[in-house]
């Protein structure tokens, strides 16, 4: 016969104890923790540059710089006098024309009783003392306009109409049309010719800022003002310059002026810059620096040539933007 036996109070005791041993011996034993990295700094992650290599740095910054300004000079001296020169020969095509099939301008209203527009060929003008021949004037005196020839004040008359006319133009920049009217002597001639016919005056005073006014003209007579700024030194304005002339030939019919003082833009008084190209000049400067740098950057670490053949086209686009927008805000005179 078996016996069973009971187990004893002191099992789950026991059986505790055993449960607790293996988890202690389970256990991992506490590690240290590892240092702490330090975080990483922008001079860690770029190689420090040798002499030689800083060098190159700086000579890719610099050649980008000078491009720039290269860029700008040629526009200056060469390719902006050649657009004058398109512009001219166009425009006087075009004038011509119109003198054949009488439709050139004769007023401020075309005959389709609209005003007429800036930029509009409205007559010639020759001074042979200056050697200037058959140069097409525009209707307008903004920037945009002088850079193709000289500009008619929309607020005066046509040249050779009864009434004062004042003619605007450059001094040093676009041909320079009128870059030597310090040189005119009293009672030289001046010609010009609209769609009314030609017309002769005679000057009688050249001036500058501080000298007396000429006496008024009557309602019967004509009067022509040529202005431009004095600039010896081309590009380095003085002042501002003006020719006198009195009408010599008989005044044409002077159709009523619908333009006034008044109704003209800043833009169009006399040394007045064009504002609406400083926003585009602001971002093309924006990226010429922009250009530079990633030229900068991309001839050390990807290759000097690489850069210059990708950047290149950039930069000289942008540069020839800036150029262009940088002589608009200059005076229109100038």
């Amino acid at each position: 016969m078996s016996t069973s036996t009971r187990p004893g109070p002191w099992l789950p005791h026991r059986l505790r104890r055993a449960k607790s041993s293996r988890r202690a011996v389970g256990k991992n034993p506490k590690r240290p923790s590892p240092p702490a990295t330090p975080p990483a700094t922008l001079t860690a992650a770029i190689p420090a540059m040798d002499p030689a290599e800083r060098y190159r740095y700086w000579g890719n910054a610099l050649i980008a710089i000078g491009m720039v300004l290269l860029v700008f000079a040629i526009q200056v001296l060469l390719i902006f006098p050649l657009k004058h020169y398109r512009d001219q020969q166009a425009s006087f095509d075009s004038f011509r024309y119109d003198l054949a099939n009488g439709t050139a301008p004769v007023g401020q209203i075309t005959t389709d009783d609209l005003a007429v527009q800036s930029g509009t060929p409205v007559a010639l003008i020759t001074i042979p003392g200056i050697g200037l021949s058959d140069e097409v004037v525009y209707a307008g005196t903004t920037s945009d306009v002088t850079s193709q020839g000289p500009g008619l004040r929309r607020d005066t008359v046509l040249p050779g109409q009864k009434g004062a006319s004042v003619l605007i133009g450059r001094a040093s920049a676009y041909g320079a049309p009128f870059g030597n009217l310090a040189s005119i002597k009293i009672g030289e001639t001046i010609t010009t010719t609209t769609g009314q016919g030609i017309a002769t005056y005679s000057v009688t005073n050249v001036r500058r800022g501080g000298d007396a006014l000429p006496e008024p003209i009557t309602t019967e007579q004509g009067s022509l003002t040529l202005v431009s700024s004095y600039a010896p030194i081309p590009y380095v304005s003085t002042g501002v310059i003006r020719v006198d002339a009195t009408l010599s030939s008989p005044a044409f019919v002077t159709p009523v002026s619908v333009v006034s003082k008044a109704t003209l833009g800043s833009n169009e008084e006399t040394l007045a810059g064009d504002m609406s190209a400083l926003p585009w000049l602001i971002i093309t400067l924006v990226g010429i620096c922009a250009a530079a740098i990633l030229i900068t950057l991309g001839a050390r670490y990807w290759g000097r040539w690489q850069a210059w053949i990708v950047g290149f086209p950039v930069l000289l686009l942008l540069s020839t933007i800036a150029s262009q927008q940088a002589m608009t805000l200059l005076p229109n005179t100038l």
